[in-house]
């Protein structure tokens, strides 16, 4: 029995090596990464978090006009939520949307994923 609970001390201690993303840790600039071969898209977007809870995205076609849109932004659990989302690289099919809630993937620095299967994501430059 003692050596039961060394061993479930021991394995709470190694899954809580690494701290908890906080919401100061997502401040920044980041630029849209596209990985997928199916998604069909020459552009550039970017996003910047700001301290103050409002960001601004935007989004630009080689051969189009830049768009962009910004509002606020928050800290849900493990996601952060925009209050508009431009969805740049069409994977939701939609090109604006009212808001979008996003998997944050922590790390050093955290990226931000729009569609984790189809490996599209915003990374900190």
């Amino acid at each position: 029995m003692g050596a039961l609970r060394k061993w479930a001390i021991a394995l709470i201690g190694l899954t809580s090596c690494e701290p908890a993303l906080r919401a100061s840790d997502l401040v920044g600039r980041y630029r849209l990464i596209d990985n997928h071969e199916a998604i069909e898209w020459n552009g550039s977007s970017e996003l910047s978090i700001r301290a103050d809870g409002t960001f601004e995205q935007s989004c630009g076609a080689v051969a189009g006009p830049v768009k962009s849109v910004s509002g606020r932004w928050e800290r849900n659990e493990g996601n952060i939520w925009l209050t508009r989302f431009i969805d740049c690289a069409g994977v939701f099919g939609r090109p604006v949307s009212s808001g979008a809630s996003l998997i944050v993937e922590g790390g050093n620095p955290p990226i931000i994923l729009v569609d984790p299967d189809l490996n599209v994501f915003y990374e900190r430059e």
